[in-house]
């Protein structure tokens, strides 16, 4: 028993030690990038958390009302949740609040893994999820159900401990669509917009199957197929599935045990019944949609965030958003031209940008615009005057956290909808003073806020989830906003004692439906858009109208073929510019009166309630009436709709709205009950500061030849008997902080043949603006030499450096860093006879200050796979000092210096979905009393290296240093060398087997194969000039026995190789394998192969 315990102990020691690699990928050439976290404040000084029997919930000052709401929902959330997947995890889910999405990008949190943060998918990393608050509680609601179900399903298919995620990593390879779709569908299960978007993804003829679309669009063909299960047979069996499947880690099987067929059958019926739905919503449809012109072009990924009239109706203000780079656009109204007013920013393939600023607003007049933007996070006003182009900028009290749309009360003040101590309000804003005044205070959700009207009759126009028009103060910590959207307005009224009030109106009435983004014409007619119809329409309400569900009569309506998510209305109605995405294509369109007919295009009523049953959706409705008053673009609807056109639901059947001729009360001395969610306060002595602790973050095991840290390689001293670092077992552990502020990462590295070791420790205090690293290297080999002697002497070599790093990133892709660095080099012999007893011990200490230049903003397409750019430009010098204890202390600066420079420039082009085209531009120079020796040749961690020994050295110069450069295939190590080199690499990657297979390849080593084909090109010489005739290079020594020759003649100092490869994963690790030949001075060498470790460049 005790053998057999024993055995099992060891087989899992020695699968962790072989397999835990696949999880560490490490790039053998040590030219290290890498993006940055920013921090522009310092928030994040001080956390709190509170903690529950199944999640911990942190938060800092700003983000504290919506900490404590974060934990109320997931309460409610959690068992929901646990239900459906039938799963319980010992290990508690940590809740990380920020308070906007700007916050959440200064986190430290994923910094060294491939963070992408996407503003439709919650991010998660191990147990924990991010959370940024956005203004809507639904929203929130949405992040924390799919933060929740994604931390769930890690623990479900791979496992909590060390053994579990290393074997399920290796064996249970599932599709993109899996995990991405099962989390989408906790997020919410269901709703009119996916409705749309299955019909639009389906009506493309390159979506012919559900593979072909899951690669195109993983999330929502795995929301399908999540939605389709629990359709049609039951949400147990979404628990069942997914445990199976982690079992027997085998898709199909899972397939096979719980629906009872097979993977192929289940996604092509899946395919089937919404291919089904689709085809019969479009046969039902006999109505042509509303011609719609192009407006102006928008670029690929470039989104509207933003769209205002002028008050004259010729210019549009237009605010764009191409992935974090910001546009501010005047747009002439008849012909679509425009110029741009205002524009920051860079695009950001790695976080989505923040869709809520800047916000836009028109002044009146019409000769001014208001925009209201934040830099570095700081939240800015600009006034820009349109006849002279000048602006003036303010920065607005941080007191605000968030401002979500600003609008002109008069000349001297603006009305701000904003976030202040956590809730969404109102207020009144005086530009010259920057005073504040409260409007409204209450705790609920309060959005896409405008002004309209002249004089008495003006007012503000808002969306908001409140359950009615009440202003009476409500203490926040007891309210849960996670209703719909109404829209509302308020009024300045003047009351008996003379004194200035604001009064509160409703003016739609809707449960389970929101109404956003009010506008109003300057008839009064209020606009806005619903998600109670197919795709969003607007509805527009005559004055004095409010708008009921569940009640008979007559509205005005505009719907498109777009999903719509924005629009622009004119003040006098004539036409109405919509911004929407068509399944495809994010498009600006404009609608005019020529163009109307007596269809409206693509609206169907809509559910209460979004439930399982997605046969019943979107086609068109009927309607014949105008409305009568002024010039419109709006069709009246009156007729019902017809019975093949409802959708079904748990509340049965819908009635289309009412008008109600006869206004409201505006005003209750009621507080809000109906619809509060209220609840309790939170107990403040639960509520703990954080104290800082560390853990294990990662641990590993693998054998490897690469420099350990970057600095290393410029230090590889002539004294350290070899060339490459030995091949070795590398034991690693890393420590960090939860929130990854401080991280402590020690290894030491035993070489196979048991000749000495290396060991580091570094720390790194990622905490403020500034990024300081501290790192510690010992190394110790040791060397037998030659001699004639009975004994062999043997040299200790020990090399021990220190270097201290300061990093100051600028934005998250370029960085500027200075690093200082102390190295010792001690050399003694070992006392094995008389003479090696003697020799004197030798000691050599330099100095060296080292500035870098760093951009990277690449992005991770998959194992050996980028796209982007990525840069280094470094200055170093060196310098020899002598540090003596014999009398006192005593510190001499030597003679004699370095001066090392170069640059690392790679770019990587996608050539299509998978295969990518990647360079690399490297050189080095050096120069002073000492220098370095480059050694042009081989291959990045070649396992078995060879030499050139004909190529000559030049015996007039000072090296310190020995360095091999990056790869230069087809030769051996040493085929140029000197002081100064340069190379450039290009390679053509291609996962040929991915385009082989329309399913997810189950196989990781299938999944990773890779076809390259490259050439590399480069030089090394000394000197300044390197076809200077008295290059070492062109100089041959010939010894016979009583005579020496010199042979001088030209070699060209370009060499050049080129060939193919595959690249590979086995056993947990990377491997390439290179077949290259050479071209040197008009002649082609032998080829040869090359058998490395790790990653290419």
């Amino acid at each position: 028993m005790y053998l057999l315990k024993n055995n099992i102990i060891f087989r899992n020691v020695l699968v962790v030690i072989l397999l835990w690699p696949i999880l560490l990928y490490s790039q053998t050439n040590q030219v290290q990038f890498g993006k940055n976290r920013v921090q522009y404040h310092d928030d994040f000084d001080q956390w709190l958390y509170y903690e529950t029997d199944l999640f911990t919930v942190n938060w800092y000052g700003k983000s504290k009302t919506a900490g404590h709401k974060v934990v109320r929902i997931a309460e409610r959330e959690f068992n929901d949740i646990i239900k459906t997947i039938d799963f319980k995890t010992n290990e508690k889910t940590e809740f990380l609040v920020f308070a906007d999405i700007t916050d959440l990008k200064q986190s430290n949190i994923g910094i060294s893994d491939a963070f992408i943060y996407d503003d439709d998918i919650t991010k998660t990393i191990d147990n924990k999820i991010f959370i940024a608050f956005d203004g809507n509680h639904n929203h929130l609601r949405k992040q924390i159900r799919e933060g929740i179900a994604a931390v769930y399903l890690n623990n479900i298919l791979f496992g909590s401990n060390l053994q579990e995620i290393v074997q399920n990593s290796i064996m249970l390879n599932l599709p993109q669509w899996y995990k991405d779709g099962l989390i989408s569908y906790f997020g919410e299960e269901w709703s009119s917009t996916y409705d749309v978007k299955v019909a639009k993804a389906l009506s493309k003829k390159r979506n012919s199957s559900f593979e072909r679309l899951a690669k195109e669009d993983p999330r929502l063909a795995g929301h399908m197929f999540w939605n389709y299960v629990g359709f049609n047979y039951g949400k147990n069996a979404i628990g069942n599935l997914v445990y199976v499947t982690r079992i027997n880690r085998n898709l199909d099987k899972g397939f096979q045990y719980v629906l009872g067929t097979t993977y192929e059958n289940v996604i092509q019926n899946v395919f089937n019944y919404y291919k089904n739905q689709s085809e019969t919503k479009l046969s039902k449809s006999a109505e042509k949609p509303i011609p719609l012109k192009s407006f102006t072009k928008l670029k690929q990924k470039e989104n509207v965030t933003a769209m205002s009239y002028s008050p004259d109706d010729k210019s549009l203000l237009v605010v764009t958003n191409q992935m974090s780079k910001i546009k501010v656009k005047l747009v002439d109204v008849a012909s679509g031209k425009y110029k741009t007013l205002y524009k920051y920013g860079a695009k950001n393939k790695i976080q989505a940008p923040d869709p809520n600023y800047p916000v836009v607003a028109w002044n009146p007049d019409g000769k001014k615009i208001l925009i209201s933007y934040e830099k570095r996070d700081y939240i800015y006003l600009k006034e820009y005057n349109l006849q002279t182009g000048k602006s003036i900028t303010q920065l607005i009290p941080e007191r605000y956290q968030r401002i979500y749309s600003i609008a002109y009360w008069n000349d001297k003040n603006i009305i701000i909808n904003g976030t202040m101590d956590g809730y969404d309000n109102l207020f009144m804003y005086r530009l010259s003073t920057r005073q504040t005044t409260e409007i409204t205070n209450a705790p609920f959700d309060l959005l896409d806020m405008v002004v309209a009207g002249q004089g008495d009759q003006k007012k503000i126009y808002f969306s908001s989830n409140r359950p009615d028009n009440s202003m009476i103060p409500i203490q926040g910590d007891t309210i849960l906003p996670i209703g719909s959207f109404d829209i509302f307005s308020l009024a300045q009224v003047t009351k008996q004692d003379g004194t200035m009030a604001w009064e509160m109106e409703q003016i739609t009435f809707t449960k389970l439906i929101s109404e956003t983004k009010p506008t109003v014409d300057k008839y009064g007619r209020i606009s806005f858009l619903t998600n109670e119809f197919r795709n969003n329409a607007i509805i527009r309400l005559s004055p004095g109208i409010t708008y009921r569900s569940e009640a008979e009569n007559d509205f005005s309506i505009l719907g498109s073929d777009l999903i719509i998510s924005n629009y622009a209305l004119s003040t006098s109605n004539q036409n109405v510019i919509i911004n929407g995405f068509d399944g495809e294509f994010n498009k600006l369109v404009k609608i005019d009166s020529t163009n109307l007919t007596n269809n409206t295009s693509g609206l169907l009523k809509g559910p209460k309630e979004f439930g399982y049953d997605i046969k019943l959706s979107a086609s068109k409705i009927d309607s014949t009436a105008k409305v009568n008053a002024g010039n419109t673009i709006f069709n009246k609807v009156k007729e019902e709709i017809p019975e093949n056109m409802k959708f079904r639901t748990k509340y049965g059947e819908l009635k289309a709205p009412e008008i109600i001729e006869k206004k409201i009360s505006v005003t209750s001395s009621q507080p809000m009950q109906e619809g509060s969610n209220k609840m309790m306060p939170l107990n403040p002595l639960n509520i703990v500061p954080y104290r800082l602790k560390f853990k294990i973050h990662e641990s590993s095991a693998n054998f490897d030849n690469s420099q350990l840290f970057e600095g290393l390689n410029t230090y590889v001293g002539e004294g350290d008997g070899g060339l490459f670092p030995p091949f070795g077992l590398l034991l690693k552990a890393h420590m960090r902080d939860m929130f990854e502020d401080y991280r402590l990462e020690g290894g030491i590295r035993i070489p196979i043949s048991l000749n000495g070791n290396e060991t580091y420790v570094l720390f790194d205090d990622l905490k403020s603006r500034i990024d300081k690293r501290i790192s510690i290297y010992r190394k110790v080999s040791n060397e037998r030499l030659d001699s004639n002697t009975p004994t062999q002497p043997i040299r200790k070599n020990i090399v021990l450096m220190g270097q201290y790093d300061l990093k100051y990133p600028i934005d998250q892709f370029n960085a500027v860093k200075v690093g200082l660095t102390l190295r010792q080099d001690k050399l003694f012999y070992k006392a094995t006879d008389n003479i090696t007893l003697n020799i004197p011990t030798e000691a050599i200490e330099r100095v060296g200050i080292r500035a870098t230049y760093i951009l990277d903003n690449t992005l991770d397409k998959g194992l050996n796979l980028f796209a982007g750019t990525r840069a280094k430009v470094f200055v170093e010098w060196v310098k020899k000092f002598d540090l003596n204890f014999d009398k006192g202390v005593a510190l001499n600066f030597n003679k004699g210096h370095m001066w090392v420079a170069g640059f690392d420039a790679r770019n990587y082009f996608e050539l299509d979905r998978h295969s990518i085209f990647a360079t690399r531009l490297a050189s080095q120079v050096s120069f002073g009393s000492e220098k370095i020796l480059y050694y042009l040749g081989g291959s990045d961690g070649w396992l078995f290296p060879s030499f050139n020994e004909e190529t000559q050295t030049a015996t007039d110069e000072n090296y310190a240093y020995q360095i091999a450069t990056p790869s230069l295939r087809g030769f051996q190590y040493n085929i140029r060398n000197g002081n100064n080199f340069a190379l450039l690499n290009g390679e053509l990657r291609v996962p040929f087997v991915r385009y082989l297979s329309r399913r997810t390849l189950s196989s990781s080593f299938l999944n990773n194969l890779q076809l390259v084909g490259f050439f590399d090109i480069g030089s090394a010489w000394n000197g300044w000039d390197p076809f200077t005739k008295y290059n070492p290079l062109n100089t041959v020594f010939i010894s016979q026995p009583g005579i020496d020759i010199k042979v001088n003649y030209f070699r060209n100092p370009i060499v050049f190789g080129y060939g193919g490869g595959l690249r590979f994963l086995l056993f947990g690790y990377f491997m390439r394998l290179d077949y290259a030949k050479g071209w040197d001075t008009g002649t082609f060498t032998k080829p040869r192969l090359y058998f490395s470790l790790g990653t290419d460049f």
